[in-house]
């Protein structure tokens, strides 16, 4: 009988240590993947120039280009926000201030002064 525990607990705790570690190795590969394409979007950005839609370099942004950005993006720029919604910036860089701020659209700004 006790014999019998013994390898019922073995195999139980065989099987725990297979699925955490499949668990681990499924985590370590998605990972590694979400890096590689994190690594590749930090690289371009999408851009309007010359009225066309492109892909560039981040560094090759100009003065004149329209940066289309996507949800959770960070960038370090200075600029005007032209259309969106519930932009925050942290510009603890500029004012040492940790706090984030929410920015106004470009129309929301000329509202306000309109007022």
């Amino acid at each position: 009988m006790a014999g019998s525990r013994a390898l019922l607990l073995s195999l139980l705790l065989v099987a725990i240590l297979i699925i955490v570690l499949i668990g681990s190795l499924n985590d370590w590969k998605k990972e590694k993947q979400f890096k590689v394409l994190n690594e590749k979007r930090e690289e371009h950005i999408i851009i309007i120039r010359d009225g066309e839609e492109q892909m560039i370099i981040i560094h090759s942004v100009v003065l004149g280009d329209v940066v289309l950005f996507e949800p959770s993006e960070i960038v370090p720029c200075d600029g005007i926000f032209l259309l969106g919604h519930n932009v925050r910036c942290d510009e603890s860089g500029a004012t040492g201030k940790s706090d984030t701020f929410e920015k106004l659209s470009y129309r929301e700004c000329i509202a306000l002064g309109e007022r």
